[in-house]
């Protein structure tokens, strides 16, 4: 049996509204609403993205990575980002950014991720981790563009 995290809503506030966020609690069988989630993975039905930055002096992932990447595995049609992994020096943080980011329409603008990482991320490599966020929906918003060209 294939399993994943189930999501449970968290409000953050972004001004004069409250935004719903989504992070992962507990655990539950995989959905079987999109081609991308089941394994093994249908690979024509999801876009893999890539954004890169820099890591900071000082930062304890600079002494193995020069850079930082986030990798996002998003579905083709709804523009959701399935899976999340990235080069993050622990797990914990990359289970983090993973409960950060899976879920969200990474068309969509990332100002309600990009808060949670400036408040909820207290660690040397947070502006890598937005850098490397920011990078990987520009290139997907790219590759959008690309594709719907004659």
């Amino acid at each position: 049996m294939n399993l994943t995290h189930q999501s449970t809503p968290h409000e953050i506030s972004t001004g004069s509204a409250s935004t719903p966020l989504t992070a992962r609690s507990r655990w539950t069988p995989i959905s079987q609403n999109h081609a991308c989630d089941t394994a093994p993975m249908d690979a024509t039905s999801c876009t893999v993205t890539v954004g890169y930055a820099r890591v900071a002096a000082g930062s304890t992932l600079r002494e193995t990575h020069e850079h930082l990447s986030v990798v996002l595995i998003v579905d083709n049609d709804t523009h959701r980002i399935l899976e999340v992994d990235s080069t993050a020096v622990t797990g914990v943080v990359q289970r983090w950014l993973s409960s950060l980011l899976t879920g969200q329409d990474i068309t969509a603008p990332l100002t309600n991720a990009l808060h949670v990482i400036d408040n909820n991320y207290l660690g040397a490599a947070a502006g890598a981790i937005r850098q490397a966020l920011l990078d990987a929906a520009r290139r997907y918003a790219a590759h959008l563009t690309q594709s719907s060209e004659p």
